[in-house]
């Protein structure tokens, strides 16, 4: 009787043994997959495995090498193991050829092992360190090794059945972080390389669509200035080709820069108006109106974000009217983080002497409107802005005109 209940008693306790080393494992298990989640980079998985195995496991030292399939070697990603004063490099080699020694046989066989004793193992080709006993565990994705992790230590016989047990599950749950990672890498490469080509084709149509919107300018500019100087209007020539000239270079100058202050640009849509007006005859009169409570320094645009808009009233309202008491009124303020510019006039289309000439001008106005908008998509898509535009244009009674305005905003990016 008391021979059964001994052998119930160790029983029992063998019992509870074998649960709480298994607790124990799955303690260590779930620690370890808390951690690696956290992990964004392979080189951050590596290293954390390491510290932990160092940490949680009372390894002295532990390696993971990744598997080259292209060269058939075992590399290290990263070298973070413990070392002492007395250990050699060359104890753990950078590269492991596939197949060759403990660590290669073990990954290439895709079996884990723990090796007692180094010395009595006839794959061992190297020294010591007094390093005899070993475990060596392989990573596995999809059936195909991709690494394997590997500690030692001096103690003969050291690693212990639930060390396996627990480097088992850490090294499927390494696999699996790696090749995710290494996924989630590869994409985020490919994104950022398709976003770069996006951002490059954006700067190239942007500039196409730029050069849509000033040639015609600057050849009507040269081709006044060309007529006052036939007529002998010397002065007025001169006048023309100053502006002209400050305006091409305020140009050159914001195009250097991404984003240009407020007061560059509109130093440069100043001149715009200007000569516009000049070459018109002063057909109409114009007026900036800037809020006081807005720094021209600090806020910041992308460069020729206005200057359509301000083309448009002139082009599209004003010139085309035969009328006196023209007026062009631009209005700067700003509402909280966000840049308004208000451009009203009081022209409008006009009647045509043709229904041919108002459709070719209904044409005409709906590219440029097209060209516009456009033009703002893109600059919102290039510099990643928030720039909207609102027109409205009134009736077309040449007696009454309503107004047209047009409302362009964007959050600034910087104040």
């Amino acid at each position: 009787m008391r021979t059964i209940q001994k052998h119930t008693i160790i029983s029992q306790s063998k019992q509870l043994q074998v649960l709480r080393q298994n607790l124990e494992i799955e303690r260590v298990v779930n620690l370890f997959a808390r951690k690696l989640m956290e992990k964004r980079t392979v080189e951050d998985v590596v290293v954390d495995i390491i510290e932990n195995c160092i940490t949680h496991l009372h390894f002295l030292d532990c390696v993971v090498y990744q598997l080259n399939e292209k060269q058939k070697v075992l590399i290290q990603p990263v070298d973070k193991r413990r070392k002492t004063p007395e250990e050699s490099h060359s104890f753990y080699p950078e590269q492991i050829p596939l197949g060759i020694g403990i660590v290669g046989s073990a990954a290439f066989s895709g079996k884990a092992e723990v090796v007692k004793d180094i010395t009595k193992d006839n794959r061992f080709t190297g020294q010591t360190q007094e390093r005899y006993s070993q475990i060596i565990v392989p990573m596995s994705w999809k059936g195909k090794v991709v690494g394997v992790i590997y500690a030692s230590h001096p103690k003969i016989n050291f690693f212990r059945p639930k060390h396996l047990k627990i480097l088992t599950h850490i090294a499927l749950m390494c696999a699996i972080k790696i090749k995710s990672t290494e996924i989630e890498q590869t994409n985020r490469r490919i994104e950022k390389q398709f976003l770069k080509r996006q951002k490059r084709l954006a700067e190239i149509k942007l500039l196409s669509l730029q050069m849509q919107l000033n040639p015609h300018f600057m050849f009507n500019s040269l081709t006044s200035i060309n007529y006052f100087i036939l007529q002998q209007n010397t002065e007025l020539a001169s006048r023309l080709l100053t502006k002209f000239s400050r305006l091409m270079r305020q140009i050159l100058e914001n195009a250097q820069s991404d984003w240009v202050s407020l007061k560059n640009e509109l130093n440069a849509l100043r001149l715009y108006v200007e000569l516009e007006q000049i070459r018109s005859g002063n057909k109409f009169i114009w007026r900036l109106q800037v809020s006081e409570y807005i720094n021209l320094d600090t806020i910041r645009i992308p460069p020729f974000i206005l200057q359509p808009f301000v083309q448009h009233a002139i082009w599209q309202r004003l010139l085309p009217v035969q009328k006196e008491n023209l007026s062009l009124q631009i209005t700067c303020y700003q509402e909280d983080n966000t840049f308004v510019l208000v451009i009203s006039d009081n022209g409008n289309a006009g009647k045509t002497s043709s229904l041919n000439d108002s459709e070719a001008q209904t044409e005409i106005k709906t590219q440029r409107m097209t060209i516009m908008q456009e033009h703002m998509q893109l600059i919102n898509k290039l510099y990643g802005t928030s720039g909207q535009v609102e027109i409205r244009e009134g009736n077309d009674d040449i007696e009454n005109p309503a107004g047209n305005t047009i409302t362009f905003t964007m959050k600034i990016p910087f104040i």
